[in-house]
């Protein structure tokens, strides 16, 4: 029997380095398997799991090659890359990393609507902000297994706030969120559900209660310090409105969005401008934090920079640029919530 598992391990190793060597033959700048296995901390359970790994990593990087051949013909403005989700099909990868669907937002008594009026005076408006390089936007986050994009998008919204109150950057927490609301899990969520608990609750740093991938029990709301420098009061959204949101970005700070973000996987740089992502998706199955907006002077593109929770490996050090007044693609500015005064 052990003798059989050898001779299986050694003919699976076998089909490895013979497609490994095909690999490299074929495409430049993509990491050898090995290579891929120690830059992402890859371990597989047996060598049958690992050949099953391999070949699907093979699929990632003849689309990824097969895309980046039309960016370099120009006819797309971003390009794909390498990922630690390089090995994962794109269902596999919606059914760890991303939420359920999020068809609606629901009612809350606190969100109020914002006019859907243009700005008085498009002059007042500048042609870009990057609320990353004032100081108003924390590290990149990486939610790990538990597809908690909304607490952390809650928890980055309440950030910008207080830096914009009084012009400290606090790290805020996304698990008393995961942990203290039945609706906010692993699975999914609302951000105004996040923040209607820090209204009621008050504000949680993250070095009070940590983030740990995982929900948990909930820790008794009076055994958890507070922040007591700024309290948040009251919310409201933005419905399909491109150009009031980015008045509200220039005007308020970072703004939470929802987009269907199952093509964002192999994202790497640049504008992603693909139309298959959808102007309404059916399926809002993401949450992101809108920091700045601007326009690319190579391709005159103009694009949103939105913060993701997928590590800092990913996409421009965690970051994505999607393209803006492009018939509000992937549904950028379909649900954005952002906290008032």
């Amino acid at each position: 029997m052990i003798l059989l598992l050898v001779s299986l391990s050694a003919l699976i190793n076998t089909q490895i380095f013979a497609l490994t060597t095909d690999l490299n033959q074929q495409v430049s700048g993509i990491p050898k398997w090995d290579i891929y296995k120690v830059l992402f901390n890859k371990k597989y359970a047996s060598a049958v799991r690992e050949l099953e790994r391999f070949k699907i990593y093979l699929g990632t990087v003849e689309a990824i090659n097969q895309h980046n051949e039309l960016f370099e013909r120009n006819q797309t403005t971003y390009k794909k890359g390498i990922n630690e989700f390089s090995d994962l099909t794109s269902e596999e990868f919606a059914n760890i990393y991303l939420s359920w669907p999020l068809d609606s937002l629901p009612q809350a008594d606190l969100i109020e609507e914002t006019s859907n009026s243009p700005p008085p005076n498009n002059n007042t408006v500048p042609d870009k902000i990057d609320w990353v390089t004032k100081g108003a936007v924390a590290g990149v986050r990486h939610q790990g297994y538990c597809a908690c994009s909304s607490s952390i998008v809650a928890a980055e919204l309440i950030e910008g706030y207080i830096f914009k109150q009084n012009g400290h950057l606090m790290n805020i927490s996304a698990q008393v969120f995961v942990d203290c609301l039945e609706q906010l899990d692993c699975c999914g969520g609302y951000v105004h559900q996040a923040l209607d608990y820090s209204i009621k609750n008050g504000i949680v740093t993250e070095k009070s209660y940590p983030f740990k991938e995982m929900k948990n029990m909930c820790r008794p709301n009076n055994t958890v310090p507070k922040y007591g420098e700024a309290a948040i009061k009251k919310y409201a959204k933005v419905t399909q409105n491109e150009t009031l949101l980015k008045e509200i970005v220039f005007t308020h700070g970072p703004v939470s969005c929802y987009i269907n973000a199952t093509a964002l996987k192999d994202y790497e740089s640049g504008i992603y401008d693909d139309v298959k992502c959808g102007q309404n998706p059916p399926e809002m199955n993401h949450a992101l934090l809108i920091v700045g907006y601007g326009t690319d002077i190579k391709t005159e593109r103009d694009y949103w920079l939105v913060k993701n929770s997928w590590g800092s490996r990913w996409g421009e050090k965690g970051y994505v640029k999607i393209a803006r007044n492009l018939n509000n693609l992937c549904g950028i500015a379909n649900k954005n919530l952002y906290l008032m005064d």
